[in-house]
């Protein structure tokens, strides 16, 4: 529906209510577009946010990032070790506690920090900003610490839930795509990091044990051959 069509609409129970003229309609849309942070917050750190609504509505969806990804990964962790304790009893409890269970307990807790900081008190755009990028840094760090071992599963585990979280942040944060995009590489960073350096080292120590065992006598084809032959 354009400006031009919107008229005034009659006198409700509680007053009447406000619609755009069409004379002022471009104007008022022009001030919601203002960015209404004072320029001391104008930094680095909470540059690119989209402030139209002010930095009460951005603490907002920072909040609700929070308690959504909290509750994706936290309901996942909960079920996943139910179904295992329904399974094997009290006595593999121990058993749980596991690198891969800790660290997706203590990234899923950031988040959920960042759910309870935000719903705390009004905060400062620039503190918004080091809240958005510090949750997703410090997340990137316990999933990347989740996958930190020789196994597909739990790298492949950390890479679902690293980009649930980057989608997420996507989708609810008003910011520039600039900062979306400088964020999710921060977020990756150590998951890539990780990745590189404790698959180096599984595949280097693959190879030695590989060689070990073919140089060991009577395990390399030619030494059967032999054996045969005589």
């Amino acid at each position: 529906m354009c400006l031009a069509c919107l008229q005034d609409v009659p006198r409700g129970a509680e007053g009447p209510v406000p619609v755009f003229k069409h004379r002022a309609g471009q104007a008022t849309l022009a001030a919601l577009m203002v960015d209404h942070s004072s320029p001391r917050e104008a930094t680095f750190i909470a540059a690119g946010f989209d402030t139209w609504g002010g930095s009460a509505f951005v603490q907002a969806r920072l909040g609700l990032l929070g308690k959504t990804v909290f509750l994706l990964a936290f309901g996942f962790f909960a079920v996943m070790n139910a179904l295992l304790l329904g399974a094997g009893g009290l006595g593999i409890l121990p058993s749980l506690v596991t690198q891969a269970n800790v660290m997706h307990f203590l990234a899923a807790s950031v988040m959920g920090a960042l759910w309870l900081i935000a719903r705390a008190r009004p905060w400062s755009l620039r503190s918004l900003g080091l809240l958005d990028a510090g949750s997703l840094l410090l997340a990137g760090i316990g999933l990347a610490l989740m996958a930190a071992q020789p196994d597909e599963k739990q790298l492949m585990a950390g890479l679902f839930a690293l980009a649930v979280t980057m989608m997420a942040r996507a989708v609810l944060i008003p910011s520039t795509a600039k900062r979306t995009f400088c964020l999710s590489w921060l977020a990756s960073a150590p998951l890539l990091v990780v990745s590189r350096t404790v698959w180096s080292i599984a595949t280097s120590s693959r190879r030695t044990s590989s060689s070990a065992v073919s140089a060991a006598p009577g395990t390399s084809p030619k030494s059967w051959i032999s054996a045969s032959s005589s």
